[in-house]
């Protein structure tokens, strides 16, 4: 599967929670009780990343919020694939997005770092 990856927009409030519920979360976890509402007022704290698969009818595959958290760092909230989409390496696109809005320069060393990890 290719993906493209876009900054959040107001109205992607249900797509992030589309994938955020289909992400397969422990039921006993808070974040079932998410509501689109809060997934909108989250995004507008910082921003967030949507990840659409490519093809026909572009659907919402992946997501991850952020918002600013000190002047040199970030906090990630709702990164979540769905099940389909995992395995590819779209968790780790999508933090480095988030992490390339704080840290440009850094964002190549992430990202050389990730593929390490992941034995790419």
């Amino acid at each position: 599967m290719t993906y493209a990856l876009r900054p959040t927009l107001p109205a992607d409030a249900p797509a992030v929670h589309a994938v955020m519920m289909a992400a397969g979360m422990d039921p006993r976890s808070s974040w079932v009780r998410t509501s689109v509402a809060d997934v909108e007022w989250s995004l507008g704290q910082g921003g967030g990343f949507l990840a659409l698969g490519e093809g026909v009818g572009t659907q919402a595959v992946g997501c991850v919020g952020y918002r600013p958290d000190g002047s040199h760092t970030l906090t990630l909230n709702k990164l979540a694939t769905l099940p389909a989409a995992r395995g590819q390496g779209l968790g780790t696109a999508l933090v480095l997005a988030a992490n390339r809005t704080r840290h440009p320069a850094e964002a190549e060393t992430l990202a050389r770092l990730a593929r390490r990890s992941v034995g790419a």
